[in-house]
């Protein structure tokens, strides 16, 4: 965290300390939390977002699966990155849209409110590696992808993202840096965050 970091949070800009929700909200104790992220790009007249609208029809598609609705339309967000990116300097870097019920909710299993949306430009670190042209080692794991009759695995929901913490926590165990997972049925599904 940094205290540098601005967070475009329900319509206000926040520091990332003041960024915060309950740890008894849904979002965070049920996994029901929906997110997009996607690249910023250094461009010859300022940042550059590629195929923003995709990502956004994603986001809203996840919403959709899991029957829940986005506080905000399309051009609100796109406006709110805008927003974002400008605040924080970002050239080359990520920008994660996180979508979430932020109130309490210890007993209520289907809230019927509208999701906050909080969103986040993260300049390029080592950590986020963007640029990084070494090769990276892989191996299979032993976890599965989620059966897409459990869940809707097709929502970028925090919850389906279990598997592939557990992939990727077993490849660094076993000295790889990524982890591959197979479906249920043994074909390649996907890394623990990388498409395939």
């Amino acid at each position: 965290m940094t205290d540098k970091r601005k967070v475009w949070m329900n319509g206000r800009m926040v520091s990332e300390a003041q960024a915060t929700v309950p740890l008894l909200s849904h979002g965070f104790s049920r996994g029901s939390a929906i997110f997009e992220a996607f690249g910023v790009h250094e461009g010859p007249e300022g940042p550059l977002v590629f195929r923003m609208d995709e990502h956004l029809k994603r986001l809203q598609r996840s919403a959709e699966l899991l029957g829940i609705e986005l506080a905000y339309s399309a051009q609100e967000i796109i406006a709110a990155v805008a927003e974002t990116v400008l605040a924080n300097g970002t050239g080359r870097g990520l920008i994660k849209i996180m979508a979430y019920w932020g109130k309490e909710a210890v007993v209520k299993m289907v809230p019927d409110d509208k999701l906050d949306v909080a969103i986040f430009s993260i300049e390029n670190s080592h950590e986020l590696r963007l640029d990084d042209a070494q090769p990276q080692t892989a191996c299979l794991s032993s976890w599965r992808k989620l059966h897409p009759e459990t869940v809707p695995v097709e929502a970028k929901a925090v919850g389906n993202y279990l598997s592939g913490y557990m992939a990727r926590k077993e490849a660094k165990s076993r000295g790889y840096d990524l982890g591959l997972l197979l479906d249920t049925d043994g074909s390649l599904a996907e890394g623990s965050i990388e498409s395939v």
